[in-house]
């Protein structure tokens, strides 16, 4: 959501629409009184702090985790395509309650980058377990995204993230590019 949180509907009963609610699994970033009160061209600018959940595929944990151990080979996790905040995976996310969700960092900028990435985008998760990302703009922010349009320099990405190499850069110099589909 735009307040940074990943949520699932719960209570849903097939005869009854009215029992069906949001539930938060977990926030992307820090839990701010601001966070979502900027519209959509985030006027508060906190899509820094709390997150912007922009791309979310289901993984299973060994595919994408360098740090999978045996017993959690099949979890299924969330991997989330932050904005401006990188790469993260959320573990957990069928949680009791001793075990409640977690975000770890799996990549904040591009191998050979020193620059964070700015705006991520969509995420999709190949068979080998690759997964490929798009990155709207190098140059601006969700926020900005206006002026990225009338810009009009192609400063997208197509990336590569492998448990292996992390982040690689696939193709570069595109026009915004705002999703994909394998």
């Amino acid at each position: 959501l735009a307040d940074g949180r990943i949520v699932r509907i719960e209570g849903a009963d097939e005869d009854d629409d009215d029992d069906m609610r949001w539930s938060t699994v977990i926030r992307t970033g820090e839990d701010h009184f601001l966070c979502g009160k900027g519209g959509p061209a985030d006027t508060a600018d906190t899509e820094r702090i709390c997150g912007r959940p922009l791309g979310l595929a289901l993984v299973k944990r060994s595919t994408v985790d360098p740090r999978a151990t045996s017993k959690q080979q099949q979890d299924q996790d969330v991997l989330v395509a932050l904005d401006t905040l990188g790469l993260f995976l959320i573990t957990n996310i069928y949680h009791e309650e001793s075990t409640a969700p977690t975000k770890r960092i799996l990549a904040t900028h591009a191998n050979g980058d020193t620059k964070p990435f700015h705006l991520l985008n969509a995420v999709q998760q190949t068979p080998d377990g690759s997964l490929y990302i798009t990155e709207t703009s190098t140059q601006f922010p969700r926020r900005h995204i206006f002026y990225a349009a009338h810009d009009a320099h192609p400063t997208g990405r197509l990336l590569c993230y492998t448990k292996a190499n992390g982040v690689d850069v696939l193709l570069y110099n595109l026009y915004m590019p705002n999703g994909i589909t394998l």
